[in-house]
């Protein structure tokens, strides 16, 4: 057994016993921390919801943009993957994606689909902002 591997477990045993959130992408699943540092702000305005997963990159290391991931039953997309360090980890910039049940536009301007939810009252649809 080489030391990658080697390392490789005991980071496996050490991120079931802190805490961390099950990840799922293609057949591969893993565990990782997903933190929520903040919102990205541009002019005083939220533009985005900042979500990083940190995670062993023998999993998750060679995820690319806009892949799906699962993770702790919430679909999100990538944004960006980072190596940290030696290489034994990785850090993963996620958007989360919205679904049926979240927010989303008008058909006007997304096209819509006949089971998209749309919320009663926006500007979009005659409502008031």
């Amino acid at each position: 057994m080489s030391w990658a591997t080697l390392n490789a477990s005991a980071n496996r045993v050490a991120f079931a016993r802190l805490g961390s959130v099950e990840a799922t992408a293609g057949i591969v699943t893993g565990r990782g921390f997903l933190v929520m540092p903040g919102q990205v702000l541009a002019d005083g305005m939220s533009i985005s919801t900042d979500y990083t997963l940190t995670a062993l990159a023998v999993d998750f290391g060679n995820l690319i943009y806009e892949a799906s991931i699962t993770v702790n039953g919430t679909l999100y997309t990538v944004r960006d993957n980072r190596l940290l360090d030696d290489g034994g980890f990785c850090e993963i910039s996620l958007q989360k994606v919205l679904t049926d049940s979240g927010l989303v536009t008008d058909p006007a301007i997304d096209g819509g689909g006949p089971n998209t939810v749309f919320p009663d009252v926006n500007i979009y649809d005659g409502g008031t902002p």
